[in-house]
C-alpha cells in the first residue's frame, strides 16, 4: 500500500483496469479496499465494455476517458499475455510484475519496459522515477 500512498501523494492520475465479470471485481476491488486510492469512475473492468485484456480497444477506452498522453501512461500488469502485451499495443510503457518468475512468451513482438519481481521492486522504481521528475 506504500506504492500507491507514494502514487497519490505525487498527484499521479491512478486507474484500475481489469478483466472480468462487473459484479465479481467490483466485490475484489471493494474488498481491498483499492477506492482509497483510486477513484470508482477511473475502475475499469472489461465486462461492462465488451473487450478484454489484451484487445487494444479496452485500453484505448481508458485513455480516452482520462485523458493519458500514452507516452506517459504507465501501466503495471503480472500477466505478460494480457497486460504488457496489451499496454504496448497500445503504445503505453508496461511494467511486467513477474512475482511468478515466468518466462517471456517465445518470439513475443513486444518486451516490457521494466521487470519487476517483488513489491519492493516496483515501489523502488517508482520512488525512482518520481525523483527523476522533480
Amino acid at each position: 500500500m506504500e506504492l500507491f500512498d507514494l502514487l497519490k501523494q505525487s498527484s499521479k492520475q491512478l486507474a484500475i483496469l481489469t478483466n472480468g465479470e462487473t459484479d465479481h471485481q467490483s466485490m475484489k476491488i471493494k474488498q481491498l479496499q483499492l477506492n482509497q486510492w483510486v477513484l470508482s469512475k477511473h475502475i475499469y473492468i472489461s465486462g461492462s465494455y465488451g473487450y478484454a485484456k489484451p484487445k487494444k480497444e479496452i485500453f484505448k477506452i481508458v485513455e480516452e476517458e482520462l485523458a493519458c498522453n500514452p507516452n506517459e501512461t504507465v501501466y503495471v500488469g503480472d500477466s505478460y499475455e494480457k497486460d504488457i502485451i496489451g499496454a504496448k499495443q497500445a503504445g503505453w510503457k508496461a511494467v511486467w510484475f513477474n512475482h511468478r518468475n515466468r518466462e517471456v512468451p517465445k518470439n513475443s513482438r513486444w518486451y516490457a519496459d521494466k521487470e519487476v519481481h517483488s513489491a519492493k521492486e516496483l515501489l523502488a522504481y517508482f520512488q525512482k522515477l518520481d525523483s527523476l521528475q522533480c
